[in-house]
Order: structure tokens, then C-alpha cells, then sequence
């Protein structure tokens, strides 16, 4: 991601402009809101409390909830925190954090802390904040150092019911493949000390959505406690810099321009069943097409379980001021705001917020028509998949699923969190031509369909059939759905397990 140019407003303040899926184990709702920026802003690291940075306001946090935007992203300086590496945490400093933390608690909000940092760690004043200092891991900043700030943060916030998890650093960039190494160290320290917090993973290369796979190819990572979430950010104008300096159509926007690019980080999240999050995207609004792009990304993530955070809110600034601001001004909301509290948090989300598609045999990730990403085949035991192609599938509106199909097998074991679900099953016969010749048992969780014939309960070939298995337990962090055979080989088409 081509990284947008910073705004500066020496004077008094600067101002930077920076703006599914599985293992959210800390909430059970969809969970959408707001970065409120402030706490890293300015060009002096440490800087002075009031000159260069400032922490969002109570009535900030009023304002947001009462749009239905209860996860707050709060950028802060590692350099503010902890002024000397490997030294004790600024207690100032983290009463003030602490302050926002508890005051987002007692409304019922969340707070991710994101140490906003672009994957460096550097004291003195600098022109360019995003390069600022040197590299983590290098030798200037070894990623023991990193791994002890992290440790020291999570033993000052665990179990505070106000946070939603650790961002370990804004848009890391030009690690020189350093930055996985530097997550898993900080991992590591964090579960030394804390073994529920969610632990918030950005990418390398700016974490953009689109290349979120080239870019990271070590992820992901080793957590024993599976409560890693992986943080994408995406902008939609041409270079995906968030400065939209051109208009809507030099830019070369579409309505779903948002959708296209952030589906690749999707299709990562739903292809390793990791936890998914954007932390960072916005529009301008000085055109109301803006705000149909908006609209239909927000739309895809919610879709797909994927929680977001919309840059940004703040204290020194408002939507006057900047144009992808959302901070109300004169007593007015900002245009983006109707479109953002068309998602507000809330719903239920899986265990977790657990969902798993499987597209059985197919050998790529498929997306269906409400925008639900199907992962290729896996976890299944024995047997071979076939591809029938383009042939036409009556009822349903997905025909994709049942063109592909996984055969012969004796079970499919689904790495899942332990809880509760229900599981859709589908299938489609696609081969015998006559009820009778294929009839086999299904078992999900000690529950039995027994003599499922898909060609006589579908009634007839080529027609899909969806079978439902409700209150399936799971304790051991496997959900196995069996097969047994009776005539001819068993099939399936797709599997959808989905959290109560």
C-alpha cells in the first residue's frame, strides 16, 4: 500500500492523517466503530501532553455509542509509554490510557490499544513519523525489546473488561522480513503474562488488504491460546493512500471498489480460519458516491464477520477540518456518520465469532451471492473430490457449491473453539440418476440422519438439498461429522458451521 502523505499544522498541533471469521474469544457481537486519534499525534517523541497530543474526551465516547459504534481504536506512542527500552512504563502515561479504558468499560465499549508506531521505535523530533527511529529488530531495536514492552502492557491491562485486545503496531513497513519474527517474540511475552487478550496482529507493507498475503507469507502465527486477530487497512482511492486528492473519477472508483480489495484479506482469513479486523478505512465527503463505496465494503464485513474500525474521530479535529473526519462539527454530524450507523455493534456472532465455510471439493475459495467467503476443501478424511463444471443446479442461488464435490470419505474433523453450533450441510447429486442408488448415514455431533438419499429428498438430480444439525457441543476443539456408507459411495457439497 502506497503510504499517504502526512499533513503537518506546525504551529500548535500535528496532524496525522493515518486513519471473519474466527477467535474473537473476548465478545460474542459484531463489533464496528471508530479510531479516536489524538494520543500519537505531533513530531516530538516524547513530546509535551497538551502541545503535541492530546486523549479523546467522555463525550467523545457518548457521541459514538449513541451511533451504535462501541470499538474504539486508540493510537498511542510506545516511545510515550516507555521512554527508555527495556525501562518501567510511564505511570502518567498509562493512567492516562487507563482513564479512557475505564471510561469505555463503564459505557460498555471496547478499546483496542494500538501502539502506532509503523513497526520502529525512535526518540527526538522528526519530519517523517512513519520512518521515524530505527526498525524493530534491528540492532538498535531488538525484538526482546519489543517483546518487553508488550509483556510489561499486558501485565498493566489483563483482564480489564474494557479492552478488546493489543494492537502491537500501526502499519509496519520495510521490515526487511523482520516483523514476523518481531509479532511472535512480542506473542510470546504477552502470553508469559496474559493467556486471554485478544493480541492484534497488523501486516507488513502498511498492512494493505489487497497484498496482505505477498506481503506477510510467515503468517500466520504460533498463539497456543488461539486468541490472535490479523489487522488489515484499506483505503479506496488509486494509489490506497487515504489522501484522495483526486476527484471520484480520476481515482477511478467504482461502487465496489472496497469490496474487491479487501476480499483477498478475506479469503486469507477464511483459508487459515484466523480472526479478521480492519482497523482503518475511510472516505472523503466531498462526493456522496463516497459513501456507496462505504456502504458496500461495511456491508462485506459484516457479512463476513469481520469487525472494523472507520479512521477517524478526535478531539483536534472534526469533519470541518478534514474531509475524512467523522469528529461531529458545530453541533452536526458528518456525512460518512449515516452510513456508519447502518452497522453499528451489535448481533450475535459465533463462539468466538466462529464461522466455517467449506466449499467440499473445490481447490480454490469461493465467494457466494451474499458475499460469504467459502474456503477451499479441507479437513476432510479419505476419499477424492470431482468438478462437474457449469452445470445448472436447481434450487438455490449458488449453484458454485454444488458443482463440486467431495466423495468417499469416512469423516471431516473442523478445527473449531469449543462452544456450541449449528451445522448446515450441503449436498446435490450430481452423478446417479435415480433414487435408491446412493443412500449413506450422517452424524454430527451423536446426531444421526440415517439413510440420507440426496436424489429422493432433493427430488431428482441436479437439485440441491440442505440438511441442518442443531446444538452440536464441542469440548475438544473438533467438530467431526461422519460418514457411513450403505449404497455407493457418500458425497457432499458444501459444509457451514456457524456459533450460537
Amino acid at each position: 500500500m502506497v503510504r499517504r502523505n502526512l499533513r503537518w499544522s506546525y504551529s500548535i498541533i500535528i496532524m496525522i492523517v493515518v486513519v471473519c471469521c474466527t477467535m474473537f474469544d473476548a465478545h460474542s457481537e459484531q463489533l464496528f466503530g471508530v479510531n479516536l486519534s489524538g494520543a500519537e499525534w505531533g513530531n516530538r517523541y516524547p513530546g509535551t501532553f497538551g502541545t503535541d497530543y492530546t486523549y479523546p474526551t467522555a463525550s467523545e465516547l457518548d457521541y459514538y455509542k449513541s451511533k451504535g459504534l462501541t470499538l474504539i481504536r486508540l493510537p498511542f506512542l510506545w516511545e510515550r509509554v516507555q521512554s527508555t527500552l527495556y525501562g518501567n512504563l510511564n505511570s502518567v502515561e498509562i493512567g492516562r490510557i487507563q482513564s479512557v479504558v475505564s471510561a469505555a468499560a463503564s459505557r460498555g465499549m471496547y478499546v483496542v490499544l494500538d501502539a502506532h508506531n509503523y513497526g520502529r521505535y525512535g526518540l527526538g523530533t522528526f519530519g517523517d513519523v512513519t520512518s521515524h527511529g530505527n526498525v524493530i529488530g534491528s540492532s538498535a531495536v531488538p525484538a526482546s525489546a519489543f517483546a518487553d514492552f508488550w509483556t510489561k502492557m499486558a501485565s498493566t491491562f489483563k483482564g480489564n473488561a474494557g479492552v478488546f485486545g493489543y494492537d502491537l503496531s500501526n502499519e509496519p513497513h520495510d521490515m526487511n522480513g523482520l516483523w514476523a519474527e518481531d509479532a511472535q517474540a512480542a506473542i510470546n511475552g504477552i502470553r508469559s503474562v496474559d493467556a486471554e487478550s485478544n493480541i492484534i496482529i497488523e501486516g507488513d507493507g502498511w498492512s494493505g488488504a489487497q497484498y496482505w498475503a505477498s506481503n506477510n507469507p510467515s503468517f500466520p502465527l504460533n498463539d497456543p491460546y488461539n486468541h490472535v486477530v490479523y489487522e488489515a487497512h484499506l483505503y479506496f482511492d488509486s494509489n490506497s493512500s487515504g489522501n484522495y486528492s483526486q476527484s471520484y473519477d480520476a481515482q477511478g472508483a467504482y461502487p465496489t471498489i472496497g469490496v474487491d480489495r479487501v476480499m483477498p484479506f478475506i479469503q486469507w482469513l477464511a483459508s487459515h480460519r484466523v480472526g479478521g479486523y480492519v482497523g482503518e478505512y475511510g472516505v472523503p465527503h466531498s462526493d456522496a458516491r463516497w459513501l456507496t463505496v462505504l456502504d458496500n465494503f461495511l456491508n462485506t464485513l459484516n457479512t463476513n464477520n469481520v469487525f472494523g474500525t472507520y479512521w477517524a474521530g478526535g478531539p483536534w479535529w472534526n469533519w470541518c477540518s478534514d474531509s475524512l473526519a467523522v469528529e461531529p462539527c458545530g453541533g452536526k454530524d458528518a456525512p460518512q456518520m449515516a452510513t456508519l450507523a447502518k452497522y453499528p455493534s451489535g448481533g450475535t456472532t459465533p463462539p468466538g465469532g466462529t464461522v466455517v465455510r467449506i466449499d467440499a471439493g473445490s481447490a480454490v475459495s469461493y465467494t457466494d451471492s451474499k458475499g460469504q467467503v467459502w474456503s477451499a476443501d479441507t479437513d476432510s478424511v479419505g476419499g477424492a473430490t470431482v468438478n462437474r463444471g457449469a452445470i445448472t443446479i436447481a434450487n438455490t442461488t449458488d449453484p458454485r457449491i454444488y458443482q463440486t464435490e467431495h466423495y468417499g470419505m469416512s469423516s471431516y474433523r473442523v478445527p473449531v473453539a469449543n462452544g456450541t453450533y449449528n451445522v448446515n450441510l450441503e449436498f446435490a447429486e450430481t452423478y446417479l440418476s435415480a433414487a435408491g442408488q446412493r443412500v449413506f448415514d450422517v452424524a454430527v455431533g451423536g446426531q444421526t440422519l440415517a439413510n440420507l438419499d440426496v436424489f429422493a429428498q432433493a427430488g431428482g438430480k441436479n437439485t440441491a438439498l440442505v440438511k441442518s444439525f442443531t446444538n452440536i457441543p464441542v469440548s475438544n476443539g473438533v467438530l467431526v461429522i461422519t460418514f457411513t456408507p450403505h449404497k455407493q459411495s457418500p458425497e457432499i457439497n458444501g459444509i457451514e458451521i456457524l456459533g450460537q
